[in-house]
């Protein structure tokens, strides 16, 4: 789930870990994120580049490949048939 909130927030905007960090605070720990973004970085799915931020400090951002726009769309698409199946068991359970 972690790649796929990654992925996600990634393909609106090139992000930085730190902006990922504080956008997703409560939901995935540092210990979580970075590992994330290293593994996505390794398979292709996320290109880093350093940029300077408005601080002065020089941050590594992150983007989409074309790799990472393909297993956003696979990562959805699970995603969407175990909440269908969840639902309907759900619907079981009620019923």
């Amino acid at each position: 789930m972690v790649d796929l909130v990654l992925l996600n927030e990634i393909r609106s905007r090139g992000v930085s870990g730190v902006d990922l960090t504080a956008d997703l605070e409560g939901l995935f720990t540092p210990g979580t994120i970075y590992p994330a973004l290293t593994r996505l970085e390794r398979g292709g799915f996320v290109k880093a580049s350093r940029r300077r931020a408005a601080t002065g400090r020089t941050r590594k951002e992150y983007e989409l490949t074309a790799a990472g726009l393909e297993e956003l769309a696979r990562l959805s698409a699970t995603w969407d048939s175990l909440k269908a199946a969840v639902d309907r068991l759900r619907a079981v359970g009620n019923g």
